[in-house]
């Protein structure tokens, strides 16, 4: 190479050969810019060369760069060079000043959404789980899943996959109840579905409507059992139950209601449990018991004593059996404290059932008032004198409920009913009497079906395998003379709390395309903030006059969530090839911080080498990576700085070859902030400082977006709303 010509790679420095570029690059010495702003002992050490040599590739990159200044006049020449790409809608490209630019980074954050992690989500293969159990341990943050669930499309239910979880720290969420005594736990800006359409947890009122969905879907096979050891030394040969079968579920369901355990430190949670008891006046329910302890177990159940309201008591003498029912946690708990074991949940429909069933033959109870009121009707009559005539009416009051002084078991009662189309009730009372335990009032909740369409569905679904209640229930059925109210579909909004968070964390899915899902039997909203990054990849591709830049992308994707049939849909309506949009995008899936940083090294290649001629660069997402690989306070300053580097290595791609960086980041909640949005990026000063224009995302009302532009040396604050269409972005309708 002549003196004369330019250097544009490190390799072709005084005193670089390829070992010594490779090790540079190795160390982030990959670029000219990078060696120029270097000091000559810090290139010394990591080259392996003397001081000398390292001042001498210094002095030919900063000559090769002039790194002189400009004239304001010459960066006008520049900003004349900038293109701006649309959108997708005219409201969000004006508050960009025209759209996004190429230049620069523009970084788009948004609030969260999300629910506590005792909310139970609907699986596609009828599944109801916590979504905490899907999180596990895990810390803040975002993690890719495959998770099928049931998310509602038009008026229909039907099955997907989640792609992503996210786990926020959140000290603080709002108590959503409703009239029939649901209750969901979400923060102030999660959206639930209403008759207005989604609206924000913080802007619910009274008068809203939740939707309620009735799934109707259960798994098809048996939860398969643990086993605890088996004692070679018994006399009696026991079998322990290897899955959970319908007349086990049948078992279950009566120790819940008015069973309980014996162990052998003084009825302590300790010590083995070498009795598990049965109580009830009943014949019926005690012959079942004992007949379903012989086909389950094997053995017979054995008499223990009859009190004076001739209640008898049948238990089952079996430490090994005791012990293996452990397994079904809440079974043992205290009257209070009692919930339906997740076993029952994960079940299908005839478990769950067989399970309903028993539970109401103990604890439940159908009751049907025809005593004769008196009734007193007045009119007028033709002389104008008031008439009253009396007359007498039953009063027709039908009802099936349980009680119970745990709220949990009612509403995990309530939820299976909603699975089956049933529609209940809570509601609490406050006794006078105290507790000897305690000391503290009674408190009693009842669930209850008291709509004629909603007790023959109980009776034709559970109700006619209890033994206790079915004849009653018949006669209830019977005595109905003509068609009342029937079952509907959502539930008035009763109160809304703002409460601490019990579990410092909350947590949603993001469900492409539909982007909800089934929490609590409530239709809720789900994560999604790529669809801007979706719009642009194809946009981008458009010609200059129609706001596009003529230029293909690449997507760095962290999180898995570039979806290629969500490109085609954007692309047709754009009026593009969807088949030729798909070729230029460049997709590369980063696994961690350190792949996240050499992938925009890669690009650099691929614009040089091959020729691609890249517009747009998409990071999605930022942060997510970052966060992972360094956690705890002890790391954040060694985070930072890699942070500082990749964004420098951003800005420099985007300045070099004048294209847009546009990257999404994630957000944390402000443990300060109780009421307005509790939201802000994460990154620090770092990724703020170094972002040329930051835009903050957030839900608006009956579906729509709101883009509000928070920082861009040249834009003032504004915001606009927009609507994400199967289309793309577009503006709002009036």
């Amino acid at each position: 190479m002549s003196k004369k010509e330019k250097i544009t790679i490190v390799s072709e420095l005084p005193g670089v050969g390829e070992a010594t570029a490779e090790k540079l690059k190795e160390a982030g010495f990959s670029d000219l810019m990078s060696i120029a702003v270097s000091s000559p002992s810090v290139l010394a050490e990591v080259a392996g060369v003397g001081e000398a040599v390292a001042r001498k590739m210094i002095n030919a990159a900063r000559n090769s760069l002039d790194m002189g200044f400009e004239s304001g006049e010459e960066l006008l020449e520049r900003r004349a060079k900038v293109v701006k790409i649309t959108t997708g809608s005219k409201a969000f490209d004006s508050i960009l000043g025209g759209g996004v630019e190429t230049g620069g980074i523009t970084e788009c954050y948004g609030e969260f959404g999300c629910i506590t992690p005792d909310t139970r989500i609907t699986l596609s293969d009828g599944k109801t789980i916590p979504i905490g159990d899907i999180a596990g341990d895990k810390k803040a943050g975002v993690y890719p899943i495959n998770l099928g669930v049931i998310t509602k499309k038009g008026n229909e239910l039907i099955k997907t996959h989640a792609k992503n979880l996210f786990i926020y720290d959140c000290s603080h969420v709002f108590k959503v109840i409703t009239q029939d005594g649901r209750e969901i736990c979400i923060t102030a800006n999660h959206p639930l579905m209403t008759q207005r359409g989604w609206i924000n947890a913080s802007e619910l009122t009274t008068e809203d409507i939740l939707f309620i969905e009735k799934d109707n879907l259960f798994p098809e096979t048996y939860v398969k059992l643990s086993k605890v050891n088996a004692n070679n030394n018994t006399r009696v040969k026991i079998n322990l139950p290897t899955e959970l079968t319908p007349r086990l579920a049948r078992c279950l369901g009566y120790i819940l209601g008015e069973g309980w355990k014996e162990t052998q430190e003084n009825n302590t949670n300790s010590g083995n449990i070498y009795r598990v008891s049965y109580a009830s006046k009943t014949k019926d329910l005690l012959e079942d018991w004992k007949s379903i302890v012989k086909e389950v177990f094997g053995i017979n159940s054995n008499f223990r004593r009859i009190d004076k309201t001739s209640t008898e008591t049948w238990a089952i003498d079996s430490v090994m059996i005791g012990e293996d029912l452990r397994q079904f946690e809440g079974l043992y708990n205290l009257a209070n404290g009692k919930f339906i074991p997740q076993q029952i949940f994960e079940s299908p429909r005839e478990v769950v059932t067989e399970f309903l069933s028993s539970l109401y033959d103990s604890e439940g109870c159908c009751s049907l008032d025809m005593t004769m009121r008196s009734r007193i009707h007045t009119r007028v009559g033709a002389n104008g004198q008031m008439l009253n005539y009396e007359y007498e009416l039953p009063n027709y009051a039908r009802a099936i409920t349980l009680k119970s002084s745990s709220f949990r078991l009612v509403q995990d009662v309530q939820l299976l009913l909603t699975k089956l189309g049933i529609e209940s009730w809570i509601t609490s009372y406050i006794y006078k009497k105290t507790s000897k335990r305690t000391g503290k009032n009674f408190v009693e909740h009842k669930l209850s079906i008291t709509k004629e369409e909603a007790i023959k569905e109980f009776y034709e679904t559970v109700g006619y395998k209890t033994l206790r209640l079915k004849e009653k229930m018949l006669k209830t059925i019977k005595s109905y003379k003509r068609h009342m109210n029937g079952i509907i579909d959502y539930n008035r909004v009763k109160e809304i709390q703002l409460i601490e968070n019990p579990y410092g964390k909350v947590y949603d899915i993001e469900v492409p395309e539909t982007h909800n899902f089934i929490a609590n039997g409530i239709l809720s909203h789900n994560s999604g903030k790529s669809s801007l990054a979706h719009e642009l990849a194809v946009t981008v591709q458009l010609p200059k006059e129609k706001g596009g830049a003529e230029g293909s992308c690449v997507w760095i994707d962290t999180e898995s969530t570039f979806r290629p049939e969500r490109i085609k849909q954007i692309a047709e309506g754009s009026g593009l090839n969807p088949q030729e949009v798909l070729k230029n995008i460049k997709v590369a899936r980063a696994f961690n911080s350190d792949h996240q940083m050499l992938m925009v090294e890669k690009v650099d290649e691929l614009i040089k080498n091959e020729k691609f001629p890249v517009k747009l660069v998409i990071v999605d997402s930022l942060m997510s990576h970052f966060r992972a690989d360094f956690t705890g306070r002890g790391t954040l300053a060694e985070r930072q700085q890699k942070v500082n580097k990749h964004m420098h290595a951003l800005l420099r791609l985007a300045d070099t070859h004048n294209l847009i960086v546009y990257v999404t980041n994630q957000v944390m909640a402000k443990p300060d902030m109780f009421f307005g949005d509790p939201t802000t990026a994460i990154g620090g000063h770092i990724v703020g400082h170094n972002s040329t224009v930051r835009v903050y995302l957030r839900k608006g009302k009956k579906g729509t977006r709101v883009a509000k532009v928070i920082d861009a040396p040249h834009l003032p604050e504004s915001e606009c709303v927009f609507q994400v269409t199967e289309s793309g972005l577009r503006d709002v309708k009036e």
